[in-house]
């Protein structure tokens, strides 16, 4: 004796199927998501949204206003005035040791000259700038692995997160 489906079960299934498929389909949203504000925490996925073909890079210069640059592929933007910092934050390079990173100073076509307390650059690979920012508020540690950077409270902290970067290492071996 051979059991099978019938063919009203097998029916019934693919009704099913489908108007869960239909529902489901109709519930996502497949429009892009825009970016309210750009903010230190959403500096990477922001700057990934805009169109470039090599690099893009954001450059905060020392002034009153603290307005920070776009450059796409070594091009000045024009854009609406964007501005990450109160003050000029301190940055240093992505160690525990923390030294501090100086920045070149950027020459606008007007001749003048900025000094760049903040630069941060990203390729078309995903490849962005790793370094370790202290505003008056955190501590954010910025690498190539995160999309956001690792907030921390304060300086002692960062001895800590790279102590905990390299147990993770020797306990995967």
């Amino acid at each position: 004796m051979k059991k099978s489906f019938t063919l009203l079960e097998l029916i019934i299934v693919i009704v099913l199927i489908s108007i869960v498929y239909y529902f489901t389909i109709q519930n996502l949203n497949f429009k892009p998501k825009k970016l309210d504000a750009l903010t230190i925490n959403n500096l990477q996925e922001y700057l990934s949204k805009i169109e470039f073909d090599d690099t893009i890079r954001l450059d905060c210069i020392d002034s009153d206003d603290m307005q920070c640059l776009l450059f796409v592929d070594e091009n000045l933007q024009k854009t609406e005035k964007i501005s990450l910092f109160k003050e000029c934050p301190v940055v240093y390079e992505y160690s525990k040791q923390l030294k501090t990173l100086e920045f070149r100073d950027i020459e606008l076509k007007n001749m003048e000259s900025y000094r760049v307390c903040f630069s941060f650059e990203m390729t078309k690979n995903k490849k962005s700038s790793q370094f370790i920012v202290q505003t008056n508020q955190k501590i954010y540690v910025f690498n190539n692995i995160n999309n956001k950077p690792i907030i921390l409270k304060d300086v002692s902290g960062v001895y800590d997160y790279f102590e905990d970067k390299i147990n993770e290492v020797k306990d995967a071996f």
